[in-house]
């Protein structure tokens, strides 16, 4: 059950951009800074993340903290997916009322067991700091002993 992302033609992206970004001596390339008053655009955190190789039970949530307000760009959960399921709605919460409802959709699975899958949702919803729980509608979110019963969220923002 272990999934391996690995960001090899990120890195390689990062070195073409940099080695051509780059003065070399003698020639009249320069880099040019940013104009004044230019703003960079948000970048995207990893803002939690629950996840382990264990076996899995079940649980119906899985929790996320923010610290500071934040823009929730993508949620993941770990998900044992029905064979004619494609997506799934689900409930932000915070303090018993509803945040935000969406839909999870049946991205990257398990090589070997195909009906567990990422559950993904791409919010783009603002938080203000605080505790909240995903909500699905069954207890199909991946939770082991090694995660101390909670469910398995990948959550990302800026």
């Amino acid at each position: 059950m272990r999934i391996a992302f690995l960001p090899i033609f990120a890195a390689l992206a990062i070195g073409a951009a940099a080695s051509t970004a780059l003065a070399q001596p003698g020639s009249d390339t320069q880099l040019n800074p940013p104009a004044t008053g230019a703003q960079t655009p948000p970048v995207e955190q990893q803002l939690v993340s629950v996840w382990n190789p264990e076996t899995c039970g079940f649980t119906n949530t899985a929790a996320l903290t923010v610290s500071a307000p934040t823009r929730l760009t993508r949620l993941d959960l770990w998900y044992k997916w029905n064979p004619d399921e494609t997506q799934v709605a689900y409930t932000l919460v915070s303090n018993g009322q509803t945040v935000f409802s969406g839909s999870l959709q049946r991205a990257e699975c398990d090589a070997y067991q195909t009906s567990w899958c990422v559950a993904r949702d791409t919010p783009n919803v603002d938080l203000a700091a605080g505790s909240y729980q995903v909500q699905v509608g069954r207890e199909a979110i991946c939770q082991n002993t090694a995660s101390q019963g909670a469910g398995f969220i990948k959550a990302f923002g800026e």
